[in-house]
């Protein structure tokens, strides 16, 4: 919803930009409030006077790295500027601790002794039980002789399941020494450019602190606050044309993604949410966006 501190902000990025103020971010009262469909080299044309508010491009997809916990940065992989993939290192945590736990889960999952004594104390007793067995039914031996050797075998064969058991919580505890360590890992979760680093090397950082920022500067979006009866000729997911800041050039094209289905009852108008693809001419993120009127249309046939 649009506020009046967002109205704040959008005057004051107008007049970082350059030009009249007023004349890029005014309420517009025209005769008609024209929108380029980039699909078609006509323009809609809605009667009546309109209402326009221009939006801040950013991007759709931005975050911001920051510290899982309290540690010491061991060091930070990546420059402001730097372009990297999808799973890229960008920073590493103090892993002394996390290294020494993992060394020693690895031990106790290598351990094969354990099983391979209670494998052979199983087979003893099977063995045993065997030979009861025989001397029972020969009569060599009494029922007493084969309660014993059948518990015998039981609890070996129990043994073996806790020397099992024991294998599989050490495999557990290894995979858990494997996660603990890549925690200590910063990677980006896409692909992108380093916008801004907010620390260095040997920073000792409290859980949340800012490590990194990282955006995907090839796809923005933009939301604009248009007229209502501009905002339901919308096609969602058609091509419209868009100008940036006070340029007066060729516009650039965006996706229709999303009409907001409702008026903010304090500007009267409807959020239009339009998406930037890259493009020959990709605007910066926190450039002003309007729609492109008549009169830029004009004079970029010009």
């Amino acid at each position: 919803m649009f506020h009046v501190g967002t109205a704040a902000v959008i005057f004051a990025l107008a007049s970082s930009l350059g030009g009249s103020t007023l004349e890029q971010v005014q309420i517009q009262h025209k005769p008609s409030q024209l929108l380029s469909h980039v699909a078609d080299p006509g323009v809609l044309i809605l009667g009546g006077a309109q209402q326009t508010i221009p939006g801040v491009t950013r991007p759709i997809r931005e975050v911001m790295l920051a510290a899982p916990f309290d540690a010491t940065l061991t060091q930070l992989h990546v420059h402001e500027g730097d372009q990297v993939h999808a799973g890229q290192l960008i920073a590493t945590m103090d892993d002394r601790v996390a290294r020494a736990s993992l060394a020693m889960a690895e031990q106790a999952a290598n351990q094969t002794a354990s099983i391979a004594r209670a494998q052979a104390s199983l087979d003893r007793a099977a063995q045993r039980l065997e030979r009861t067995l025989k001397a029972t039914r020969a009569g060599g031996a009494n029922q007493t002789e084969l309660e014993n050797a059948q518990a015998d075998a039981a609890i070996a064969e129990a043994e073996l399941r806790q020397a099992e058991e024991a294998r599989e919580a050490a495999t557990l505890r290894l995979e858990l020494a494997k996660a603990e360590l890549a925690e200590r890992e910063i990677r980006a979760p896409f692909a992108g450019t380093v916008i801004q680093t907010h620390t260095e090397d040997g920073t000792t950082l409290r859980v949340g602190d800012s490590i990194a920022e990282i955006a995907d500067l090839t796809r923005q979006r933009v939301d604009l606050y248009l007229n209502p009866a501009t905002a339901l000729n919308i096609a969602v997911g058609d091509p419209y044309s868009l100008q940036i800041g006070s340029e007066v050039g060729p516009p650039i094209a965006a996706i229709a993604r999303f009409v907001e289905p409702r008026i903010d009852p304090a500007s009267g108008t409807t959020r239009v949410a339009f998406e930037i693809e890259a493009q020959d001419r990709v605007p910066p993120p926190g450039s002003l966006a309007r729609p492109t009127t008549a009169d830029v249309l004009a004079e970029a046939d010009d």
